[in-house]
């Protein structure tokens, strides 16, 4: 492509929710984006607001679970462009229930998606990233579950968790060539949940009720994260809220463990009295 620089990003689970705010914040700076997701319609609706937006896409329909795909995919791109600037690991599904009734294929699905998917997304990619002369970088979507650890999410805070070890592990190793940021945001507008599954009716209205009055947005969540990664930051935890709990976890983790198993359990108690 002739003229002048210009800045690449591949962003996963880029059909809907925080994947295509993502993308639509990055089109308004002018990227050009591969747009990556299992949903090949949305990825559709994905482009069109990329392009109303003012940045260049191209639709990739990806299993981020499947390491012949991403590497498949790598090849496609380097035919294109010179450079590779960003990975956007974005795609993830949720699930809720008792660990001691828990599917055995539920267990492997969360943290297919949402662990694998992110470390082959790195694996892949990060050599890319090495060669590039004005520094790559990596964004990571963990989540507040990552460090409040709430019951009935085993899974789901295993992967998020993982994820977020995987970052700072990252951010170590390849600093200075890659940058790495993990966001961790508390719960939003996204879409996730109905992509997840919960196993019981007052697990789905708690996870509903804390969508409903959460103060963020997916614009918000990846709006920090961009902002982090431009300022070389490695954790964007979105709210003062979310930096605030994370430093109380930090300082007193039984403690802050034990208030959020009090906040569940009322919870949990509201739901089911409705």
């Amino acid at each position: 492509m002739s003229g002048p620089p210009f800045r690449t990003a591949i962003i996963t689970g880029a059909a809907g929710g925080l994947g295509r705010e993502y993308a639509r914040l990055l089109a308004q700076k002018g990227w050009c984006l591969s747009v990556v997701d299992i949903d090949p319609a949305g990825l559709d609706e994905t482009c069109d607001i990329v392009r109303a937006a003012g940045g260049k896409s191209q639709p990739h329909q990806l299993d981020v679970t499947d390491p012949d795909q991403w590497q498949t995919l790598r090849t496609t791109l380097q035919r294109d462009w010179p450079k590779l600037d960003l990975l956007i690991n974005s795609a993830g599904v949720s699930y809720s229930g008792a660990f001691e009734t828990m599917e055995l294929s539920a267990w492997r699905r969360v943290l297919s998606v949402n662990l694998d998917g992110t470390m082959l997304g790195c694996r892949t990619m990060a050599p890319w990233l090495i060669e590039n002369p004005d520094s790559g970088n990596i964004i990571n979507t963990a989540s507040f579950a990552a460090i409040a650890q709430s019951p009935y999410m085993a899974a789901y805070n295993v992967s998020k968790s993982a994820v977020l070890a995987l970052s700072e592990s990252l951010y170590t190793e390849l600093k200075p060539r890659v940058h790495v940021t993990v966001v961790c945001p508390w719960f939003f507008q996204s879409g996730l949940l109905e992509k997840g599954r919960a196993d019981a009716e007052w697990l789905a209205r708690i996870a509903d009720h804390l969508v409903e009055i959460s103060p963020i947005t997916a614009v918000d969540v990846a709006r920090d994260a961009i902002r982090a990664m431009e300022k070389r930051k490695l954790h964007a935890l979105v709210t003062r809220r979310g930096r605030r709990m994370w430093r109380i976890k930090r300082f007193a983790p039984q403690a802050f463990l034990n208030l959020v198993g009090r906040q569940f359990a009322n919870l949990r108690k509201k739901m089911e009295d409705q």
